[in-house]
């Protein structure tokens, strides 16, 4: 259950944007290096996003809409957010699609409001498109990892990770594309259970198209840093869905902020833990 429907108030957003390609909406968008050009794109694609405020010491939600393509509707293929703040405690809790939109939930902890953009790619839906979804108890104090699967005849195209938690000790630490589905994996730094959910945005589009997955090297994250990983789609192709790896397994390395850009996707963890760790960006591609 999406948790504004059992009460947990909603943040709108605003500002709305539609974009060609991924825009340049926030300081560590504008900072990142020249990306590839981005190809061919599906029929209907569009990135939009939408900016927000995330309030210091809760957990705050933003959305933004596929638009219609005159009367045929958009969906979203993949999605994300990016956080402004560069403070350890700024991260993402939930981002998934539902609907014609993305939803973004961001646990804000570092002592002042920060800028949140979320992030939806768009386009007309191809055949047995659908999103589907599989659940596991997060464990309180511990990190879980759940991966919903794309039915035979499919593709994985975008995803991401839901917790029915609004505490903002819980937070997302991977999400990313794993044996034609979506991987989600889920810190609960919390004293309760929480139950992580992945969601698998799938369709059969992709299967005659120009279709991959394109895997970055890792990028070392050091203790007590933010850093930034990048993964780029091949010429002619553009990115749908994106995420991130990490290597750790502690509940102090959290995901920040995953975003697409123009040609791939971006990627910032959280790393405040003791020990350096690594962080791998994923971009699902096609045309």
């Amino acid at each position: 259950m999406i948790k504004g429907l059992r009460g947990l108030a909603l943040t709108a957003a605003v500002a709305a944007t539609v974009v060609a390609g991924a825009t340049t909406a926030s300081a560590k968008t504008a900072a990142l290096g020249s990306p590839t050009i981005a190809g061919a794109k599906p029929a209907g694609y569009l990135i939009v996003n939408a900016s927000f405020s995330a309030a210091t010491g809760v957990q705050t939600r933003g959305t933004v809409a596929c638009p219609k393509k005159g009367s045929v509707a958009r969906l979203p293929l993949g999605g994300g957010a990016q956080i402004t703040s560069s403070s350890l405690d700024a991260n993402i809790n939930s981002s998934i699609p539902n609907g014609n939109t993305w939803i973004v939930d961001v646990n804000n902890n570092s002592g002042v409001t920060t800028t949140v953009v979320v992030y939806a790619v768009c386009a007309v839906p191809g055949k047995k498109y659908q999103v589907v979804t599989s659940s596991v108890t997060n464990t309180a104090g511990q990190q879980n990892s759940v991966t919903a699967t794309c039915p035979s005849g499919t593709k994985v195209l975008g995803g991401g990770g839901y917790s029915n938690s609004s505490s903002v000790a819980v937070n997302l630490n991977t999400s990313i594309p794993s044996s034609n589905g979506w991987r989600a994996d889920e810190n609960n730094a919390s004293a309760t259970d929480a139950t992580l959910t992945a969601y698998a945005v799938c369709s059969a589009q992709a299967k005659k198209a120009h279709y991959g997955i394109t895997v970055a090297s890792p990028v070392t994250n050091p203790a007590g840093a933010e850093t930034n990983a990048e993964a780029f789609c091949p010429s002619g192709r553009s990115p749908l869905g994106g995420g991130a790896f990490s290597n750790s397994s502690s509940t102090s390395v959290n995901m920040n902020s995953t975003s697409p850009l123009t040609g791939g996707w971006s990627v910032y963890e959280n790393n405040a833990s003791t020990s350096d760790e690594t962080i791998t960006a994923y971009v699902v591609c096609a045309s």
